[in-house]
Formats: C-alpha cells, sequence, structure tokens
C-alpha cells in the first residue's frame, strides 16, 4: 500500500460501517451504522491520501453510537451508550493541513431521534431537527495504524425533550436542582479537544415540575450550562459562567401559590473528586467533591432560603421574606454559608 500511487473515482452502495469504522477503531467513543449511496474521488500518492480526496455516503437512515463512558475516559459501557439516527450524510474528506493533508470525517443528521441503548424506555430522550459530530483525524496515510482524532465537535439544534426528568443523570452532583416532569427545548454543542471537553448547553422549559434548594415548584426553567471544562484525566468538572433562571410558584404554609423568580449566575463553579468521572451517577454513596462554588442573584421570594435557616440561633430558627439579591460561597468540604441583602 505505501507504494500505491493513482487516481479513483466510484459511485456505488456501501455500508457505513466498512467505510468509516476503519478510521475510528482509536475513537471507542464512535461507531456508524447504516446503508445508502456512496460516491469517492479519491487521489493516493504512496499510500496516503491526498488534498481534495473524498468519501461520502447518503444514508435513509444513518445512525450514530455515542459511548459516554468512553468519552469520559473509561471503559466501554453498553449501559452509557446513546444511538442518534435520522437521514444523514457521511463524509471523509481531506483538506490542506500545516504539515501534511488533514482528514475530517463528518456525520450531519437531520430530523433526529436519540435513545439510550440498554435502556427500557421506549420514548426517544430527544428528538431534534439537526445533529452533527465531525472529527479531525491525525493522519491520511493508509499504512499507518487508526489515532486517537485531534478533536472532535458535536452539536444538537431544536431539540425536544418530552420527559427533562430523564436529564438529571447530566447534571453536576451536588446542584441544588432536581428536575421531575415537563417538556423542554434544548441546544447543545461540545467540543473534544486532547481527551477534554468544553462547551455549552441551553436548556428552555416553560411547565416544568422540579425541586430548587428543597422546594417543589412548577414553572419556567432556562439553563444554560457553560461547560468551562471537563477534564476525566484529573477528574475535574468546570462549570464556571453557567446561569439559571425561574419563575415558578411555590406552596406556602397556608397552602396558597406564591410566584417566585430566580435568577442565579455561577461566577465559579469548579470541582475534583478523587473517583473516575463515570462513577459520578452511579448508584451508591454521594460523590465528595472537592471545590469551590460562588452563586450571584435576585430572589423575589427569601422565604425559599427559610429550609437552610431552620437551626440558625440555637435551634430556634429563622425566616426570611420579601425580595433580595443573593450571594453565597461554598467550599465543597464545608456547609454552604449564604447571605442576602433584601
Amino acid at each position: 500500500m505505501s507504494r500505491i500511487s493513482g487516481r479513483l473515482s466510484l459511485a456505488g452502495r456501501a455500508d457505513a460501517w466498512d467505510v468509516f469504522n476503519p478510521y475510528l477503531q482509536a475513537t471507542p467513543w464512535l461507531t456508524l451504522e447504516g446503508s445508502g449511496s456512496l460516491t469517492a474521488e479519491l487521489s493516493l500518492r504512496s499510500g496516503e491520501l491526498s488534498t481534495g480526496s473524498q468519501v461520502t455516503l447518503d444514508s435513509p437512515e444513518l445512525a450514530v453510537e455515542l459511548d459516554e463512558a468512553a468519552l469520559l475516559g473509561g471503559e466501554r459501557d453498553s449501559e452509557a451508550r446513546q444511538r442518534i439516527s435520522g437521514r444523514g450524510l457521511a463524509s471523509l474528506k481531506v483538506h490542506a493541513g500545516e504539515t501534511s493533508p488533514q482528514p475530517l470525517l463528518e456525520v450531519t443528521l437531520e430530523n433526529i431521534m436519540m435513545r439510550p441503548l440498554g435502556s427500557d424506555e421506549e420514548a426517544p430522550l430527544l428528538t431534534s431537527r439537526h445533529f452533527t459530530v465531525s472529527a479531525h483525524l491525525e493522519s491520511a496515510d493508509l499504512t499507518a495504524p487508526p489515532a486517537p482524532p485531534d478533536s472532535a465537535r458535536m452539536g444538537w439544534q431544536g431539540a425536544e425533550v418530552p420527559d427533562v426528568s430523564r436529564l438529571s443523570r447530566y447534571l453536576p452532583p451536588g446542584l441544588p436542582l432536581t428536575l421531575h416532569a415537563g417538556m423542554a427545548l434544548l441546544d447543545a454543542r461540545f467540543e473534544y479537544r486532547e481527551g477534554r471537553l468544553a462547551g455549552q448547553a441551553d436548556l428552555d422549559g416553560s411547565d416544568i415540575a422540579m425541586t430548587l434548594m428543597e422546594q417543589s415548584l412548577v414553572g419556567e426553567l432556562a439553563l444554560g450550562m457553560n461547560l468551562a471544562d471537563l477534564d476525566p484525566v484529573a477528574s475535574r468538572l468546570d462549570l464556571s459562567g453557567s446561569r439559571l433562571r425561574i419563575a415558578a410558584t411555590r406552596e406556602g404554609l397556608a397552602g396558597e401559590a406564591t410566584p417566585m423568580v430566580t435568577e442565579l449566575t455561577f461566577p465559579q463553579a469548579s470541582f475534583t473528586t478523587r473517583e473516575p468521572l463515570t462513577t459520578w451517577h452511579s448508584e451508591g454513596d454521594p460523590v465528595a467533591l472537592d471545590g469551590a462554588l460562588t452563586v450571584a442573584g435576585h430572589v423575589s421570594n427569601l422565604a425559599f432560603l427559610d429550609v437552610f435557616l431552620e437551626d440558625a440561633f440555637g435551634g430556634r430558627g429563622l425566616t426570611l421574606d420579601g425580595a433580595g439579591r443573593l450571594f453565597a460561597t461554598c467550599d465543597s468540604r464545608t456547609a454552604i454559608p449564604w447571605r442576602a441583602a433584601a
């Protein structure tokens, strides 16, 4: 193969597994399935694909399988795989690189469904108008063994989540927010580089049942999760820059519905753990976190902080009323000290 040079044009039908997965043997978190129409324009020089070479598969039913455990640096796990399927295109294009030709593998899916494999749930986790995943492969040399991609990107546009409670496993441990029910819209994009993840996920819903600070609420939710850094090797998660807005009602002591608007930002939210990231959402004892959290924002009803003040003043307790600004700092090894300014 290292001595072969020439050009090749072809058209026909092919299976995505046969065409693209050989390039992904060193990428355990990503595989492709499906078949369709194949076209290719290849230029080969001494066993290496030249700039301008491309292979495209057009399939009415193309599927991407993402292994979340492998993406986080763990072993492949059949319980952590997500299947994303829809009509789509898979392509391998060779671009000019700084020192050598650079292959780019890209998959684009339309009108997709995303389902966890190995789950008893019949309904999809989400549906979406558009999903893309792309990976910059290390080499266009067909004689070299496959290597992990230099970088990769993935994104969901216009996704609809019919049951937000199924997203709870993706919320960081220790977050004082639990999602119970309701439909929400999701846009998300992430970048993978040298084994680390970064990106942004925006979740918006209008009739969400949730628990915030141990208070049961129903209303609007806008969560902007900024994934500044997720480093599986260091077991580090940095969500600094994230934001949360909730406009909801809570049930008062007399059973009346009390409106509440909470707007919070998290200037600092970075954590590490001695456990692998893949165990953060496993059953068993809570994961011990080290790190720092800073919260700032506005609360229209300070009474929701009463649960944290029940034991104040020697057990006599303290209650709050009215609206105010909120500032909180937290060392993950200690209880959360709250300060509120009305």
